[in-house]
């Protein structure tokens, strides 16, 4: 059930693009690093450090600034903002569950990204792949964290080898 009122509610952010998923994006991320630096505490999270990943450089990408250095030190705050831990078991579970959504909005642009490229922008694929990212987002909230886990870092080691082959 979680799963598919997450996939209902990324699928309707993802739908409207780049900038639907910036406006809320925006308003989450703002709402969650409110709540996590009032509860203070930091952990790492996987998807914070995206360091050699480069996953992280195609949503900054797509800022319209006039101070691109401001966009910088928004990226290094990220890991900060992402990896504050809230020690009150409430503002924890908003936490975490804004951190899941906003991440999964963000993953859905860099698939979509991936998807234009390897499909020459097809409006298509893209819908294609938006519809693939929503049922396995009730996939993944149907089956144990271990192996989500497990396949989440798997991914993003491919990406980080990736990477460095082109590097």
């Amino acid at each position: 059930m979680i799963g598919l009122v997450f996939a209902i509610a990324v699928g309707a952010v993802i739908i409207g693009a780049i900038k639907s998923i910036a406006r809320v994006t925006e308003k989450v991320v703002l709402f969650m690093a409110v709540l996590c630096v009032l509860a203070e505490g930091f952990r790492r999270a996987a998807f914070s450090n995206e360091a050699c990943v480069g996953s992280a450089s195609i949503a900054h990408s797509e800022v319209m600034t006039t101070e691109p250095a401001t966009d910088g030190f928004v990226s290094l705050l990220e890991p900060f903002i992402d990896t504050v831990a809230p020690w009150f078991p409430f503002l924890l579970a908003v936490a975490v569950l804004l951190f899941a959504f906003s991440a999964m909005m963000s993953w859905s642009y860099y698939g979509m990204k991936a998807t234009g490229y390897l499909f020459n922008d097809s409006a298509r694929a893209e819908f294609v792949f938006k519809i693939v990212f929503c049922i396995f987002t009730v996939i993944g909230a149907s089956l144990l964290l271990g192996p989500v886990i497990a396949f989440s870092d798997s991914m993003i080691f491919a990406m980080l080898l990736a990477n460095f082959t082109g590097l």
